[in-house]
């Protein structure tokens, strides 16, 4: 997105928690010319958790930047020479398996890699033909080959789809750039491409004008293999059969045969924007659907059987607190099959809005937003990802003009392993005194009224030995939980818990900031071997909600029966 604001417009990648103006890391981009826009358009995370990002400086700079995962230090930064055109700038990024940046972008349909170490250039592909071109899709096959998909000026006047498939080395074209359009004056445009097991190419988008278009080409040679139309297509997926599912206008989602294209099954309710599949080949589809009562869109997320179509579970909307239009822009399935979509919601302005659903059964587990400084201004998350630990990045837009930043683009990255200030425990069997902190940005707490508020579901508090695999645990009724009511800047929740009875504890957790845990009463640990190594703390909140992992074996002051104290440990590798 690229909007004006009175002052610098400075392109920001953000780790944050998911809490108003808190990061765990902040990088800006920034342009020479203070007048111009600069903003970031797409971000991945490569295999070692840092972060590359792509889009522009001073209006139309190719830039691309390397950020740490861990301190938020920009690592490099190149500033690419693409040839000029419409949308000179990079539109899509990822990583692959050796963790270097391959980028699509524009003018004239630009694709580069990029060394995931040093940013230097590896190589660079540029699309023949008009320079009226650029790059919308990217993808990886198995064998880390590139396909480039977008669309290029023809010399009707009109453009074509267009899908490239490139060495992941070298660069080289591994067969001919497939323009589907030909003479004419129609829009053709590929939106989507994708790889399926066997190496062939799916494609997605517009052929004239209309048409909801996938197209299978053969990964070999790029012949057109089979194509169906219906509609526009914006996003799609391939199962592990080879089978695609895609979503377009009119929330028509499709399932057609990876073999010969032919039609499985039609869903359809309003307008579709993403797609995605757990596990079992089921599918996540959401969107916007319309509010005929208010006369607005709300957002809305629905799961349909992989085999049928059928809805397991009825469409879920999504409204924010003002009724003026809301809308999903994306979404992700975990590993454990629950969808965390993205989009905005109104409540004073827009908010920057992350939520999750059961995969099961639908519910919204937990909700969260961003907002920016600008009060009353449009933040909007569009894209979502989630890697095999759990941990979820969200990207999109913030308005922060009180920095003079104006409209930057903000990455948002939260999971439930979180590091550790300090841990005491001490004491024998019938009463003992465990002390934890944490101050870490990544520290999430949820909205009100859903199973991750511990007002309503409660939490568990559970202490292990990793080594000796001995573990207590400890329930905390919803009843003793008492929570704040955000105003000014949704996203900023606290939560405390208090029990002053056999087992006087006090939990306090605040969303961005910090969470402290302090009981002194009968906890079922043993802490009578000569040394416990390591000790792991974690809080679980509600039914499918949040949790806070912390293991404590770093730095160690005290380790002894009957005593243990650490201090200052990071994130652990993952949360038990």
């Amino acid at each position: 997105m690229k909007q004006r604001s009175g002052g610098a417009f400075i392109a920001v990648v953000l780790a944050l928690s998911i809490a108003s103006r808190v990061a765990a890391w902040e990088a800006t981009v920034d342009g020479t010319d203070h007048q111009r826009q600069d903003g970031a358009t797409a971000v991945a995370v490569g295999p070692s958790g840092d972060v590359f990002a792509t889009g522009f400086t001073d209006d139309n700079n190719f830039v691309v930047v390397k950020v740490s995962g861990t301190t938020g230090n920009i690592l490099w930064r190149q500033t690419v020479a693409a040839p000029t055109g419409p949308y000179p700038y990079g539109r899509a990024i990822t990583v692959d398996g050796a963790g270097d940046a391959v980028v699509a972008g524009g003018g004239n349909m630009t694709l580069i890699k990029l060394s995931g170490a040093t940013g230097a250039m590896v190589w660079s592909y540029t699309l023949s033909g008009s320079t009226d071109s650029f790059g919308l899709a990217l993808a990886l096959d198995g064998a880390g080959d590139v396909l480039g998909g977008g669309t290029q000026r023809n010399a009707a006047g009109g453009k074509d789809f267009v899908v490239v498939k490139l060495s992941g080395t070298t660069g080289a074209e591994l067969w001919p750039p497939q323009r589907i359009g030909g003479l004419t004056s129609d829009v053709n445009i590929a939106n989507v491409v994708r790889a399926d097991p066997v190496g062939d190419v799916i494609a997605a988008g517009v052929i004239d004008d209309h048409s909801f278009d996938l197209v299978k080409l053969s990964g070999a040679s790029g012949a057109e293999l089979w194509r169906h139309a219906g509609g526009e297509a914006v996003a799609a997926a391939v199962d592990g059969a080879g089978d695609v599912v895609a979503v377009g206008w009119d929330f028509i989602v499709v399932k057609v045969s990876g073999t010969n294209g032919t039609e499985a099954w039609r869903h359809s309710n309003d307008f579709g924007r993403a797609v995605a599949l757990d596990a079992m080949g089921d599918v996540f589809v959401a969107g916007d659907v319309q509010n005929a009562t208010e006369g607005h869109s709300d957002g809305a997320v629905v799961k349909l059987s992989g085999a049928t179509g059928t809805e397991l579970w009825p469409v879920q909307v999504i409204s924010g607190t003002a009724g003026l239009g809301d809308h999903v822009n994306d979404l992700a399935v975990d590993a454990v099959g629950d969808a965390i979509v993205a989009g905005q919601t109104w409540d004073v302005g827009t908010d920057f809005t992350i939520l999750k659903f059961s995969g099961s059964t639908g519910e919204r587990l937990w909700f969260t937003t961003i907002d920016g400084t600008e009060f009353g201004a449009q933040d909007l998350a569009s894209a979502v990802t989630v890697d095999g630990a759990g941990t979820i990045a969200a990207a999109g837009t913030t308005v922060n003009r009180r920095e003079m930043t104006g409209y930057d683009f903000t990455v948002a990255r939260f999971s439930d392993r979180i590091s550790g200030k300090k841990m005491a425990l001490s004491g024998d069997g019938s009463t003992r005194t465990l002390s934890v902190s944490s101050r870490d940005p990544l520290i999430l707490a949820s909205g009100h009224g859903v199973p991750a508020d511990p007002t309503v579901g409660g939490a568990v508090l559970e202490l292990s030995n990793p080594t000796t695999a001995e573990t207590a645990a400890v329930m905390l009724p919803a009843s003793n939980w008492s929570g704040n009511t955000p105003r000014l800047f949704p996203g900023t929740q606290k939560y405390r818990y208090t029990d002053h009875g056999s087992a006087h504890s006090s939990i306090l957790i605040q969303s961005g900031k910090r969470l402290k845990i302090r009981s002194r009463g009968p906890i079922p640990f043993s802490l009578n071997e000569p040394s416990q190594g390591s000790l792991a703390v974690k809080l679980t909140i509600g039914t499918g909600g949040f949790r806070y992992c912390m293991r404590f074996g770093g730095t160690i002051l005290a380790d002894l029966p009957g005593r243990f104290v650490a201090t200052d440990t990071p994130t652990p590798d993952h949360c038990p």
